[in-house]
């Protein structure tokens, strides 16, 4: 893939058609005029458009509420963003997808 418009309704029909597992390539992005910082997800290094991180996570959150059968689904993230887009992303999939979000219980001294 080296040149498309990409669009939150890709990720949507990829799941209708029954994907359980999601790539989502995140690349730092901008600042929102607020100053929050957006991360973007795109085939790096190609002519393919950008779309936020957060409105794919908004669509996939909106998708397992409307089909909770459908669990599980995997987002396998392709990180390249820095340490503050990073804790941003971490912050996006909490907000976002709240209880439909995996974190597994940690003990002292246990690693991830």
């Amino acid at each position: 893939q080296l040149q498309s418009t990409s669009s939150v309704a890709m990720y949507m029909n990829a799941l209708r058609r029954g994907c359980k597992c999601l790539e989502l390539d995140v690349w730092d992005g901008e600042k929102s005029k607020a100053g929050k910082l957006l991360p973007v997800i795109f085939h790096g290094h190609t002519l393919t458009s950008k779309i936020l991180f957060q409105d794919v996570l908004r669509g996939v959150k909106s998708y397992l509420d409307s089909n909770p059968k459908t669990y599980p689904v995997i987002l396998s993230l392709e990180n390249h963003c820095s340490h503050e887009y990073q804790e941003t992303m971490a912050s996006d999939l909490e907000t976002i997808l709240g209880d439909a979000l995996y974190v597994p219980d940690l003990k002292d001294g246990d690693l991830l």
